[in-house]
């Protein structure tokens, strides 16, 4: 499960990476694109700050620490009797 956890990091760090630089090099073909191509930008920034987030995840959680708990669990944990469970949609 590592291993591909890995390979998939991997690839996803090279997709944004040639994402980024196809996105500069349309900027500097055709510079009234601008708008779009940050907005594409903005898109892969965001993909890798998941990414960034789930490998955090990941590790905390492979650590074995009790700070890594599943949002079932979290959610059983706020919860309170008197009042409408919790749910994650």
């Amino acid at each position: 499960m590592l291993i591909k956890r890995k390979i998939c990091r991997n690839f996803l760090k090279m997709w944004m990476k040639s994402s980024r630089e196809c996105y500069k090099k349309i900027l500097e073909i055709n510079p009234k694109l601008q708008t779009q191509v940050k907005g594409y930008l903005n898109q892969v920034d965001l993909q890798e700050k998941a990414d960034l987030q789930e490998k955090e995840a990941h590790e905390l959680l492979d650590s074995g620490k009790n700070t890594a708990v599943t949002t079932k669990n979290l959610l059983e944990t706020l919860s309170k009797p008197d009042q409408i469970p919790l749910f994650y949609a």
